[in-house]
């Protein structure tokens, strides 16, 4: 439902497809419009590189902001 929504079962056996898509077209465009008034943005946005690196032979925690 939002820009980059996250996928959520739902049964086709108890929920009327159309209905349910148009609800969360009109969601997401009242949430645009939201987040645009406001100059907000989504945080799906920035994905965050790994933690881990190999070091030594080993896995280890890394800072994943720490410039590379």
């Amino acid at each position: 439902m939002a820009a980059r929504p996250a996928t959520c079962p739902w049964s086709s056996a108890q929920t009327n497809g159309a209905e349910l898509q148009a609800l969360a077209d009109r969601y997401r465009d009242e949430q645009h419009a939201s987040n645009k008034r406001s100059n907000m943005i989504s945080n799906c946005m920035v994905v965050a590189p790994p933690g881990v690196a190999c070091r030594a032979g080993t896995c280890q925690a890394v800072d994943a902001t720490a410039p590379r």
